[in-house]
């Protein structure tokens, strides 16, 4: 194998790794989002709250652009998470 189809290979594995590691760590979001959920309900608060939302939102758009992530990406991914963490918590 030459040297380019050996960093290649170097390259994706270590993008597995990160993939497993970004699963990992929004299965853990979601296990938090559930705890959350029976929180609000024992509260009597609603499980969308627009302005929890929107702060979310802002920290990570903040951080994506100090790590000069796409914002666009950031947002349309972090909303789907959202979406996700909303719905585990009815």
């Amino acid at each position: 194998m030459d040297k380019a189809a050996t960093a290649l290979k170097k390259l994706r594995r270590e993008i597995g790794n990160i993939d497993a590691k970004i699963v990992a760590l929004i299965a853990k979001r979601l296990a938090l989002a559930k705890r959350i959920g029976k929180a609000k309900k024992q509260l009597g608060l609603p499980v969308y709250q627009a302005q929890r939302e929107k702060k979310v939102v802002a920290r990570v758009l903040a951080a994506s652009k100090k790590a000069k992530v796409d914002l666009k990406f950031a947002k349309s991914l972090f909303k789907q998470i959202i979406a996700a963490s909303r719905s585990v918590q009815k």
